[in-house]
């Protein structure tokens, strides 16, 4: 339903841009943002209308959140039929335009850790937690991170955290922390660090 309405409003929005009504334009894609803000052509439709207004500051800007949804599409396009490395570079372009997207650093991360690079996604996942220091699924691949590199007193205590702000994460944490010891890696010391 919500869909429909999306493409309704964006053929709206660029019949009205046709027809150079640029204040009905503006108001159809700001509508088609509302019911989906993750596609780039209601942000291009909108920065198109305001740039036809006069304002072009503002069409700048968010012709730029354009650029940046379309990245976030294509990137995780290609990280979730695990083209890694493709997701990569399409990611490393999103956090030039906005370098503060936790996302875009978390599937970094992820698509390190998936390529084996685990040094490398240990410091993405650092990266994420420096923006957002409560990020428990950062906490918990950090700490999945650790153990590949057998690190063992680090994992847990990453672990440890991401259990501190979701606890959702204890059960699987507290299983996992025992197929550690299970699997011969009882001289890891499980206090944290």
């Amino acid at each position: 339903m919500y869909f429909s309405k999306w493409k309704r409003f964006i053929a709206d929005g660029e019949e009205f841009f046709r027809s150079g009504l640029f204040e009905d334009a503006l108001g159809a894609y700001e509508l088609a943002i509302l019911f989906y803000p993750q596609h780039s052509k209601g942000y291009t439709g909108k920065g198109n209308a305001l740039f036809a207004l006069g304002y072009t500051e503002d069409a700048q800007a968010i012709h730029k959140q354009a650029k940046i949804r379309s990245l976030s599409y294509h990137a995780n396009e290609k990280y979730d039929t695990k083209l890694y490395e493709e997701s990569l570079g399409l990611y490393q372009q999103l956090i030039e335009l906005d370098s503060i997207n936790v996302q875009a650093h978390r599937r970094i991360a992820d698509a390190l850790f998936a390529l084996g690079e685990y040094q490398k996604a240990l410091t993405s996942y650092g990266k994420v937690l420096q923006l957002d220091p409560k990020n428990a699924y950062a906490f918990k691949c950090k700490g999945d991170t650790f153990c590949v590199l057998k690190r063992y007193k680090e994992a847990y205590s990453a672990y440890q955290q991401a259990k501190h702000y979701d606890s959702t994460y204890s059960e699987v944490l507290h299983e996992q922390s025992m197929h550690l010891v299970v699997e011969g890696n009882t001289y890891c010391d499980f206090t944290p660090v």
